[in-house]
């Protein structure tokens, strides 16, 4: 395997270190928005849109909520159904 990497920098100027070395910056970089206020949209199934000032839309399957500060019951958001 090594050889083919040589070979292929040997005739074409090719160098997977740069390749490498650009994936690795791009991922850390995603890594570290996915940390940030702009990136906080949730881990796994549930997503979450960031809205200001500590609250956020939370979805959860198919449902839409929003749960104000201070309180502990959700309000439901009807957006993905429509009532006939």
């Amino acid at each position: 395997m090594g050889a083919v990497f040589k070979s292929t920098k040997k005739y074409t100027g090719f160098k997977w270190f740069s390749v490498f070395a650009v994936y690795k910056i791009v991922s850390i970089s995603l890594i570290v928005f996915s940390f940030t206020y702009y990136g906080n949209h949730g881990l796994g199934d549930e997503s979450r849109i960031p809205l200001g000032h500590g609250e956020a839309m939370e979805e959860s399957d198919q449902f839409a909520y929003f749960v104000p500060k201070g309180k502990s019951e959700q309000i439901h958001v009807d957006t993905y159904f429509k009532r006939r």
